[in-house]
């Protein structure tokens, strides 16, 4: 084949061409390629080269592998980790906090006693007056006439019955007259003032005042009358002259009684909180001049609410400040507690006294007050979020013990400010699960960590 003489030559288990066929049956560029050298060895040599470079970090990552799978079955096995308080003791103070109002002790309201022009005002809203002040003035040209006129007659019946003052003691013939003169000028002034009251222009404080001042004039003139009884003159000029001067004295009396109700005076220290009436206007008996609050001990209406009123009683002090002068803080003290519940507002009426109010005080301001309810010296507290079942009547707590977590009834006493006293069931230095530990409960093992307050 291919003009080729030479013969296959044979071996046992392999055939090959002579050189000579070869060369001619192959030309230099069609024989194949001598068989590459294995690169596996080669491949070896670099992987070997690159591990050796790596090797240390490797195994030190496998280190820490190891290290963390150790640490995360040791956590396991002590329980997850849960934030816990501890049971100390410490003074616990408890306190009220609301706000409130000032309200006067009493309003008062001023009338006028007679009719006639108001001349002047000599006050206006927000004024302090006190005792006695006047208030405002009212025309009083007729009064200070009939006054003027009655003192002159009261002068001419004098001078008549000292002419005929001739036996009698004069000391004890005045003192029966004035007596006499008092017990009608009473007596005419009370049933003034009950006219007045049933018309709503008198108080009753006045109504009583003129009632004590009828019994004290009636046991003057009962005293007077024993004392002239060893003294009585006789003759019949003598007494018609007495009597003159009786009714001339008391035709006087009352027609001061009369100017004097043209000077609206206060009946007592107070606030002047409405004038109602101006200058000019004319008005009449029982028309309302004035409304007063009564000065003195100021009360401070708050409505706490009423989970509170089991910790309120009557006498607890209180500091209290208004809003219009936040850093001044003044005393006050819980007068009285309402009997009931508002149920509109879940609230209870509160009335506390200011014994000193400061001058600045007005009524109607907004006040805050902070009342003291409760305060103990070396209390066992827990934070009260840490007690549990409180709402079913059974507090509990969660108690650390030898990493195991128990549950501890507990009995408390009062409550503070985020705080609550425990009576019994733990002491101090005991651990307690706070609510923020989920999942937790009796039996299970943790690793407690302190939260501190």
């Amino acid at each position: 084949m291919l003009g080729v003489a030479s013969t296959i030559q044979l071996t046992a288990g392999e055939w090959r061409l002579p050189t000579s066929l070869m060369a001619e049956v192959f030309t230099p560029e069609d024989q194949p390629a001598k068989p590459a050298a294995p690169a596996r060895s080669s491949r070896r040599r670099h992987f070997g080269k690159r591990l050796g470079r790596w090797r240390w970090p490797l195994i030190a990552l496998a280190a820490l592998l190891l290290v963390l799978i150790l640490i995360a079955l040791f956590r396991a096995l002590l329980g997850p980790e849960v934030p816990v308080a501890v049971a100390t003791r410490r003074e616990l103070v408890v306190r009220v906090v609301a706000t409130g109002r000032v309200k006067p002790v009493s309003r008062i309201q001023v009338a006028a006693k007679t009719a006639g022009e108001v001349a002047s005002l000599e006050v206006d809203d927000g004024d302090r007056v006190e005792k006695g002040a006047l208030l405002a003035r009212l025309d009083d040209d007729q009064a200070a006439a009939a006054v003027e006129q009655a003192q002159g007659a009261v002068a001419e019946a004098r001078a008549r019955f000292e002419r005929q003052r001739q036996v009698a003691s004069e000391q004890s013939s005045a003192e029966l007259r004035q007596a006499r003169v008092n017990l009608r000028s009473a007596q005419r002034q009370l049933a003034r003032i009950e006219r007045l009251f049933e018309a709503g222009g008198a108080t009753e404080q006045e109504l009583d005042d003129a009632r004590s001042e009828v019994l004290v004039a009636r046991a003057r003139v009962e005293s007077a009358e024993a004392q002239a009884r060893s003294d009585e003159p006789s003759g019949s000029d003598y007494r018609a002259a007495a009597a003159s001067l009786e009714q001339a004295e008391a035709r006087l009396a009352d027609a001061e009684s009369q100017l004097d109700d043209t000077r609206i005076t206060a009946p007592t220290a107070a606030e002047v909180l409405d004038v109602p009436i101006a200058a000019g206007d004319t008005v009449q008996p029982g028309q309302l001049l004035f409304e007063l609050a009564e000065r003195g001990s100021t009360l401070i209406l708050t409505r706490p609410d009423e989970k509170n009123l089991r910790l309120l009683a009557t006498g607890q002090k209180a500091l209290a400040s208004a809003d219009a002068f936040p850093d001044e803080r003044f005393e006050a003290v819980v007068d009285s507690i309402a009997p009931a519940v508002d149920e509109q507002r879940g609230t209870v009426e509160v009335e506390l006294r200011v014994p000193d109010p400061p001058d600045y005080l007005r009524t109607n301001m907004t006040v805050s007050v902070d009342i003291l309810v409760a305060q103990k010296q070396d209390a066992l507290v827990l934070p009260a979020a840490a007690v549990r079942g409180e709402d079913a009547g059974e507090p509990y707590v969660l108690q650390v013990r030898g990493n195991r977590v128990r549950r501890r009834r507990v009995e408390l006493g009062i409550p503070g400010e985020g705080m609550v006293e425990v009576v019994s069931g733990l002491s101090a230095g005991d651990l307690v699960v706070l609510p923020q530990a989920e999942g937790v409960g009796s039996g299970d093992r943790v690793r407690p960590r302190r939260v501190e307050e």
